[in-house]
């Protein structure tokens, strides 16, 4: 949650060494996930349009014109070009060989089923709320991966705070009233497996891992304010959650 993108960045490249990659090779293959990450979510993301602005014809013919500049971006000449500008912009050297299209094609298949899951998981939640399964079902697709890549894409807002709920409480206007109550309840809901890593289970001392999280969270230096302040935040997430159910 602290502003802008590069702090991922910098401990995936801190995560990679410890499986004896190098810090250029983690960033380099990070820099490549975060490029296919965002062109699969636009791609998805941008099915949403149609039904969000129907009556603005010049708004269709511009998410199907940044579908084609995205399909077309997914291509390994074309992405290597792309990274080797990152890359550039973060003063690394370039990649120096084009991604193949079997790594291109893998790694496209693992993202849009990360953001399918992530679709599924907040259809679950928005049918819950009261929306119809059926119609919600695609809105949530294509939703989720919108919203999601927009708050990645404003790099000044902490984790998307703000743009991710606004994208998102759009994408399902047409099927669900209480937008914002649901937008909240998204964003609770997707916090809450933070505050359970975020409990420092009991280590021996002398483990490698101890001062770090479970589950990709990492509390290094130790958990702020103890587990009992995790605990309250687990409370609090759960009386939200429930008087939004009413």
């Amino acid at each position: 949650y602290v502003p802008g993108s590069v702090w991922a960045l910098a401990l995936q490249m801190e995560l990679a060494t410890r499986a004896g990659v190098s810090r250029r090779r983690g960033m380099t293959a990070s820099v490549f996930a975060i490029a296919i990450n965002v062109m699969t979510g636009l791609l998805l993301g941008l099915a949403v349009v149609p039904t969000v602005v129907s009556g603005r014809p010049w708004l269709i013919a511009a998410a199907i014109a940044l579908a084609v500049v995205c399909a077309v971006a997914l291509s390994p000449s074309v992405l290597t070009r792309l990274v080797d500008a990152g890359l550039r912009a973060l003063r690394r050297p370039p990649v120096g060989r084009r991604v193949t299209w079997r790594g291109l094609l893998t790694a496209s298949a693992w993202s849009i089923g990360s953001w399918l899951t992530y679709g599924m998981a907040v259809w679950v939640l928005t049918v819950g709320v009261g929306a119809p399964a059926g119609e919600s079902l695609g809105l949530c697709l294509s939703g989720v991966a919108l919203a999601m890549t927009a708050g990645f894409l404003v790099v000044i807002a902490p984790s998307g705070i703000g743009v991710r709920e606004g994208v998102f409480v759009a994408a399902l206007s047409p099927v669900l009233p209480p937008r914002e109550a649901l937008a909240g309840a998204t964003r609770l809901h997707c916090c809450r497996p933070d505050c359970r890593s975020g409990r420092r289970p009991r280590t021996d001392p002398s483990s490698a891992d101890a001062g770090h999280g479970r589950s990709g969270s990492m509390t290094a230096g130790g958990p702020v304010g103890g587990s009992s302040a995790r605990c309250a935040g687990e409370r609090v997430v759960d009386a939200v959650l429930q008087a939004l159910r009413r």
